[in-house]
């Protein structure tokens, strides 16, 4: 394991999208929690996401640059584009139908849960590496999720190929899930307040 700071950008940014191309998984931190990011579209790297997190048949969403990179993978409904740009970039997760076919192991039904973070670090590796990023948390499945690097489980960072230290994440929540396959739909309550 090999840890860097975000005040020591440049480096930051070359290592961790190096090691994202390269099928690799980085600890990262978000505006809500500490995630695992890898390339989204490679099955290979998700799989070794769900490995770490000991997480079968349970959806993983996935970080998108921006709104452009949003509309590439997923199917946005017309209308909800005002919505998300009052929400995004922020602590929403968005779901939508996939316009990509994502690895199986990514998500259990017909939705993909998409993030465009309120963290300009994340944002930069996912235009770097120029694919769709896992925005899982950086946890084992079912225990408490990370708000600082040091409550990552050890197993985690070991796996990981480089891991990032950006001190304590802004919200230190999960984020607030909100369907938007059709009428808007509060899945979960978490960072973001959501009106309808």
């Amino acid at each position: 394991m090999i840890t860097v700071k975000t005040s020591d950008l440049s480096r930051a940014l070359e290592i961790c999208t190096d090691a994202i191309k390269n099928g690799g998984f980085v600890v990262a931190p978000t505006d809500t929690l500490y995630g695992i990011l890898a390339d989204a579209t490679d099955e290979n790297a998700v799989a070794k996401v769900v490995g770490a997190k000991g997480r079968e048949n349970k959806p993983i969403s996935v970080i998108v640059s921006d709104f452009r990179m949003m509309e590439k993978y997923a199917e946005v409904p017309a209308g909800a584009m005002e919505k998300m740009r009052k929400m995004l970039p922020g602590p929403f997760t968005i779901v939508f139908r996939p316009k990509f076919k994502f690895p199986q192991s990514l998500f259990v039904s017909d939705s993909v849960g998409i993030r465009i973070p309120k963290h300009s670090f994340v944002l930069e590796v996912c235009r770097r590496a120029g694919v769709p990023l896992t925005a899982t948390s950086a946890n084992i499945s079912g225990q408490p999720a990370a708000s600082s690097l040091r409550e990552v489980p050890e197993s985690i960072r070991n796996a990981a190929a480089f891991c990032v230290d950006g001190g304590t994440c802004e919200h230190s929540a999960p984020s607030t899930v909100v369907d938007m396959r059709g009428e808007p739909k509060i899945i979960r309550q978490g960072a973001g307040k959501f009106e309808m």
